[in-house]
């Protein structure tokens, strides 16, 4: 099945085909190519929002204070979820059977933009084969190292409007994460994203003012794929993000982790 050509589909596929084959046969930083796979997550959300329908599951776990479950399988995912929430997306569905944009709750083009410095990393170099298990992944990607700028970002520029605090303080850890991402080397794309937190801060949320909460861990890892059977549109596999805020000197740790998970992806129409 493969969808129907229009303007703006060919548009932007001319236009990413084009850019990263000229891409590859040129020399880039980590940074400038990372300014072109930040410009195919916008093109690729034009398309997966105009011709894309899918289902998203998100699920919120309450973890010990050391970040592992309280309850897991025997392949150790946790079990037992606070809440599980499962949603419809895309113009296969009637407009009110749809919910949001079907992302996660994080702005990741923004914090891309603004909060983090990237380096190449060499995969046969020792400190890349000394890392623990979580940052090895196996793909066709160039190897990048982020971390937080050393002035960071104004966190209003990068925090949706109207995102709740617990959001909001979300968007502060992931601004001061530093970790690896995956850029598949064919189409400039994000293959894997895992940051953590590497220390504590206060969070400027309303409901914490400085001298009563601190978020003192966060882990984020995401992963994507592109869909052959989708017209080569990037998409969303599985996304978590791991939280711990102290709340205040009486009040004890809260963590949690939120995973989300999108299954049924399929293009709107056939062509006729």
């Amino acid at each position: 099945m493969r969808i129907r050509s229009s303007p703006v589909f060919l548009a932007v596929i001319v236009g990413v085909l084009w850019a990263n084959s000229a891409y590859s046969q040129i020399v880039l930083s980590a940074d400038e190519l990372m300014k072109h796979v930040i410009e195919n997550m916008t093109k690729n959300d034009i398309l997966k929002t105009e011709f894309v329908s899918f289902e998203r599951t998100r699920k919120e776990y309450d973890l010990k204070s050391d970040g592992g479950c309280k309850a897991s399988d025997q392949k150790g995912n946790c079990t037992n979820p606070l809440e599980t929430e499962t949603s419809k997306h895309g113009n296969a569905y009637p407009a009110a059977q749809r919910g949001d944009d079907g992302g996660y709750s994080v702005n990741l083009g923004k914090i891309l933009i603004l909060g983090y410095d990237y380096v190449f990393m060499e995969r046969n170099s020792d400190y890349y084969r000394g890392l623990p298990e979580k940052y090895q992944f196996e793909c066709d990607c160039y190897v990048f190292w982020f971390g937080s700028k050393a002035v960071l970002p104004n966190i209003d520029l990068i925090v949706p409007l109207n995102a709740s605090a617990k959001d909001r303080g979300i968007h502060e850890a992931a601004i001061r994460m530093s970790g690896f991402m995956y850029i598949d080397k064919e189409y400039l794309f994000i293959r894997r994203y895992v940051g953590e937190l590497t220390r504590s801060f206060n969070p400027d949320v309303p409901y914490a003012p400085d001298s009563l909460a601190k978020i003192t861990m966060s882990s984020m890892i995401l992963d994507q794929e592109i869909a052959a059977e989708l017209n080569n549109i990037v998409i969303l596999t599985n996304t978590e993000i791991m939280y711990q805020i102290r709340q205040g000197w009486f009040f004890g740790h809260r963590t949690r982790k939120l995973v989300w998970e999108w299954h049924n992806y399929r293009l709107n129409q056939p062509v006729r």
